[in-house]
């Protein structure tokens, strides 16, 4: 945990709630929670309407065990994928093949992959469902044509 994180984990306040709506309107997601008043953090009643926070969510079980949603699920697959992919030789020579690097080394495959996908890092494949795509569809692209037997040998 960095610093930064250990300062929001001081700062921040935990509770359960329920989403009962969510309404949109010319500036975004309004998103209704409800908090027993058992679990109300108290500086969160007092604060004043317009105050800004940091929101960190995670999906609860009904035994208050955390959840993970496929749209999440799929996009820590895709991440944990690009790092696998970006240390596999094969893979290396297919996108030297391909003209997306002129390098043959796994920095070089992840680079590729961060520009193909248009990301500034590989995790964001995690939660950019755009570039998760365009990832998804590069590795259908090489496992194709690794099919068909014209990537070049590891």
């Amino acid at each position: 945990m960095n610093n930064e994180e250990r300062e929001i984990d001081l700062l921040s306040s935990k509770f359960e709630a329920v989403q009962i709506a969510m309404n949109k309107d010319k500036t975004g997601y309004i998103l209704k929670l409800s908090i027993h008043p058992n679990d109300a953090p108290e500086d969160l009643l007092r604060d004043p309407v317009g105050t800004r926070y940091l929101i960190v969510a995670v999906r609860i079980g009904e035994e208050g065990e955390a959840i993970t949603s496929p749209t999440m699920r799929d996009g820590i697959m895709a991440v944990n994928l690009a790092g696998q992919l970006s240390r596999d030789t094969r893979f290396q020579n297919w996108l030297v093949q391909q003209e997306l690097t002129d390098v043959i080394s796994e920095p070089a495959a992840a680079d590729a992959i961060r520009t193909h996908c248009g990301v500034v890092s590989r995790s964001d494949l995690r939660t950019n469902l755009p570039a998760r795509r365009r990832f998804l569809a590069l590795r259908d692209e090489f496992a194709n044509d690794l099919r068909r037997g014209i990537v070049p040998k590891g």
